[in-house]
């Protein structure tokens, strides 16, 4: 439904509308990329589409348009280069402020501005700027926007720079401070001019008013403001970027901090996704204490909807891969384990087809495998033994939403006897879903040895794993952590490395590119830093 969704929102953003150049790309894709959710929404409401946009889309750009490696949406292009800008920032970052620019035009003047685009430059080609136009217009005519405040104004501080702010909230004496400056992940990167600024649109509600009012009390267009606060501030807690619509991330005071942690159940879920993700890259950044956030965590004891349960395990993987080696590991697998206790013991025992339900179910027990949840693997070796033990029809063994955990941690805690019966059914089946569930899964094996054979089967000229998917086997592989996946595919490539570009001859580098891939993710230590560094170093004239 996403597919067509997206397909058939080009005829109008791409054909009836054309961008003038490729700086502007994002005017295809990422219209497309927002209508494929409210397409799919409209047709299959029970997939919740459009409040999973938070994790597909925005949680997924934040982290990238938080990285020094990150580009402006709309950026100057020279061929022969237009091709990469077809990227997560075109797509996902676009639709995302469209997204935000939908709520704070409101949905109606949003539509009726579109509508006027289209009928200006039918048949035509348009800059970014036509939009803003066209959408200004008609938010001046309907009061949306003070006469004085342009869309162009607003929406080119969200086009023509990378990043995006967090924005900082503190009460003192009856007044909120209201800051902004640019959300770094890295902590070592430095800011070598002056601080961008971006207009946000804040809004803000209290526990007791209504958490789905996404409407923009104020403009911040500054690096900081002093308002007045509400009378019951000091006493209520209240909540900023309602529903997340904007483009930006939020801290507070640690005082608040504690008291949305008191009063976490009273969140709904969305907002309960957001805090989720806000703690724990706002920790990652260094501009709040781990502690506080794993406190916050500790409400996952209770959290049962799969939007705010996703958000979580997305931000819980950084733990997993920096502690994966650490004597520390264990402790932080035992509060998972113990966070995840009772929504475990809802999805293990649910039969429930519902599709949130069935999604949910099949990463709380990937989630939950993945942290030694015992009962977890033993279920997960149980449906793989019955998967082993059926002679035909063994596509059919195990749910299609269970095989990626079950074939995980059936081969990880299996024989080397089941990761060459894992092999050869690859070899043999034609289902789609089988081979690309099998792919991964022979990734998750613990033995180094099998990890040797698994990258020199993906150069075999026998293999029927089509070049094309190769870069499936390379992400199994480097997200294989307790057998350092990343670590032993970069000495692989570097040993074989000639042998490996007479296979790949033309795709060569860009299959060197997602075998390194998921390295800088994984790697942890100094060691491994200096290791990919030669290896680039060592590599460079041939890779570009």
């Amino acid at each position: 439904a996403t597919v067509v969704a997206h397909e058939l929102a080009h005829q109008w953003f791409g054909n009836l509308v054309t961008m003038k150049w490729w700086n502007d790309l994002w005017l295809n894709e990422g219209f497309a990329s927002y209508i494929e959710y409210l397409g799919a929404d409209i047709v299959a409401p029970e997939m919740r589409l459009m409040d999973q946009i938070l994790n597909l889309e925005l949680h997924d750009v934040f982290y990238l348009d938080s990285l020094p490696s990150s580009h402006a949406i709309s950026t100057d292009i020279q061929n022969p280069i237009f091709e990469e800008n077809f990227d997560r920032i075109s797509y996902g970052k676009g639709c995302v402020l469209i997204r935000m620019m939908s709520n704070f035009l409101t949905a109606p003047t949003f539509r009726k501005g579109l509508a006027n685009y289209f009928k200006d430059n039918a048949f035509s080609n348009a800059a970014q700027d036509d939009l803003w136009k066209a959408l200004g217009n008609q938010a001046h005519a309907d009061g949306v926007l003070d006469v004085g405040i342009t869309v162009k104004q607003i929406m080119d501080t969200w086009t023509l720079q990378k990043g995006y702010p967090v924005v900082s909230v503190s009460l003192k004496d009856g007044s909120w401070e209201i800051r902004q400056e640019k959300f770094n992940l890295d902590r070592s990167f430095k800011v070598e001019k002056e601080e961008p600024l971006w207009w946000v649109p804040i809004s803000f509600t209290s526990l007791d008013g209504d958490l789905k009012d996404s409407s923009v009390d104020l403009w911040l267009n500054d690096t900081s403001v002093t308002v007045s606060a509400p009378t019951d501030a000091a006493d209520m807690v209240y909540i900023f970027n309602v529903g997340e619509e904007g483009y930006y991330r939020v801290n507070y005071d640690p005082e608040t901090w504690q008291r949305i942690i008191s009063d976490f159940p009273r969140l709904n879920y969305i907002t309960r996704a957001q805090m989720y993700n806000d703690a724990l890259n706002l920790a990652r950044a260094g501009l709040m204490s781990y502690q506080l956030a794993l406190q916050l965590m500790t409400n996952l004891e209770t959290e049962t909807d799969f939007v705010a349960l996703r958000a979580a395990d997305t931000e819980f993987l950084f733990f997993e891969r920096m502690l994966g080696r650490d004597e520390r590991f264990v402790q932080f697998q035992q509060f998972v384990r113990t966070v995840l206790q009772t929504v475990y013991d809802e999805v293990s025992t649910s039969n429930s087809t519902d599709f949130v339900d069935v999604r949910k179910r099949a990463r709380i027990m990937k989630w939950a495998c993945s942290v030694g949840n015992q009962d977890c693997i033993e279920r997960a070796l149980s449906q793989f033994s019955a998967w082993k033990s059926a002679s035909t029809d063994y596509e059919s063994a195990v749910e299609p939403d269970s095989k990626t955990w079950v074939y995980c941690y059936g081969i990880k805690y299996g024989t080397e006897e089941d990761w060459d019966l894992a092999w050869q059914r690859l070899q043999d089946t034609n289902v789609v879903l089988e081979r690309q569930e099998l792919i991964k899964g022979l990734g998750c094996t613990r033995d180094i040895a099998q990890i040797d054979k698994y990258l020199m089967k993906s150069i075999n000229p026998q293999s029927t794993i089509r070049n094309q998917d190769k870069r499936y086997v390379y992400q199994a592989i480097g997200n294989s952590d307790e057998s350092s996946g990343s670590q032993r595919m970069l000495e692989w490539l570097d040993t074989n490395w000639e042998e490996i570009k007479e296979f790949y001859k033309d795709t060569f580098v860009y299959n060197v590119k997602n075998m390194v891939l998921l390295y800088p993710e994984t790697g942890n230590t100094p060691e491994q830093r200096d290791s990919l560094a030669n290896f680039l170093k060592k590599h460079r004239a041939e890779l570009g």
